[in-house]
């Protein structure tokens, strides 16, 4: 069974950005990025820059990272297409599947935010909702199963989780995680189990500031407007996640702020100090520009080569108001013949 494999970060966004108390900056909703004499450089910000790693790159185990596919990638057959199924992953208060959640697939050219979904959509059934679906979901943590048929596999994909009831009744913020991969040798009876996690609003609600930077218009949400969060880790070839790797956003905007953890997998918390990812792979951009000219924001991982920080990987994605989105960074994707 694939996981989103997004909870322990989602444990690390939504509940440990809480030490820093007052001093917070008054921030205008999607302003541009500006510089430090507040002189605005463009619409977005000006373009950033890497910073170097003071380390060579590592895996959590301490080997070196596998970074053969960056020349040679993997090479996979044609996809097939699948039903996609499984259990709902909630993260938030409450930990029960509501009425009204539903899970779309996109392609990866898709605008999540407005198109109708390439692969289908489905309503998440609940342990009170009759026969199969019912019975399924009862068997889950959060009691909430959903399933999708005609899904391809070896194909990057968006999967949005949302909720669909009227804005005073919505329990969940919109959730993006981009580049799902599911693969045919995860197929049993034509099938694949994927569990993806979505972000309650009593977890979005607890986002605070972070030296200053709080997510702009999420008091008010399901309005399109305000900022976003945007989450992840860097992976090697083996689907392992990196250490001392530097992940640069497209813009030097000054009312966001990318952070990493401490490393502590048993209460991570922000080091405000790092420039590149710990032990976890982790990496947080807080109070992403979700203006539609700056929507579209690019993350590039870079690791220490003598004394300059090469380029191991990225990725491209567009983030929403109001919303969560979760991307990791791959050193190479597959190539399907």
């Amino acid at each position: 069974m694939q996981k989103s494999g997004f909870f322990t970060l989602l444990s690390f966004v939504l509940l440990t950005f809480m030490a820093c108390e007052g001093g917070q900056t008054a921030i205008d909703p999607n302003a541009g990025g500006n510089d430090e004499n507040g002189e605005n450089e463009g619409v977005c910000g000006a373009s950033a820059e890497n910073a170097t790693p003071g380390e060579p790159a590592q895996l959590p185990e301490g080997d070196a990272p596998n970074l053969d596919c960056m020349d040679n990638p993997e090479v996979l057959e044609a996809g097939q297409n699948i039903t996609m199924q499984g259990c709902l992953d909630i993260f938030g208060i409450g930990n029960m599947a509501s009425p009204n959640l539903k899970v779309a697939v996109y392609s990866r050219d898709q605008d999540p935010s407005t198109e109708d979904p390439n692969y289908g959509v489905s309503d998440v059934a609940l342990r009170t909702t009759e026969g199969e679906m019912g019975e399924l979901a009862d068997a889950c943590a959060y009691k909430g199963y959903y399933r999708i048929e005609g899904v391809p596999t070896h194909e990057r994909l968006i999967v949005k989780i949302y909720d669909t009831s009227d804005d005073f009744s919505r329990v969940a913020v919109n959730t993006y995680v981009y580049d799902v991969f599911l693969r045919n040798s995860e197929i049993a009876e034509g099938a694949v189990n994927y569990e993806p996690v979505v972000i309650y609003n009593s977890s979005y609600d607890s986002i605070p500031t972070l030296a200053g930077r709080p997510i702009e218009g999420g008091q008010v949400k399901y309005d399109n407007e305000g900022r976003s969060v945007v989450a992840g880790e860097m992976h090697d070839c083996d689907g392992v996640v990196i250490q001392n790797t530097n992940v640069t956003p497209s813009y030097d905007d000054s009312q966001a702020r990318l952070v990493y953890t401490d490393g502590d997998a048993d209460d991570p918390k922000p080091d405000v100090l790092r420039n590149s990812t710990n032990s976890d792979g982790i990496y947080v951009y807080l109070n992403a520009n979700t203006e539609d000219a700056c929507m579209e924001h690019t993350f590039t991982g870079c690791i220490l080569d003598g004394g300059d920080c090469k380029d191991i990987g990225s990725a491209t994605i567009k983030v929403f108001p109001d919303s969560v989105t979760l991307v990791n960074i791959r050193v190479s994707w597959p190539v399907v013949e």
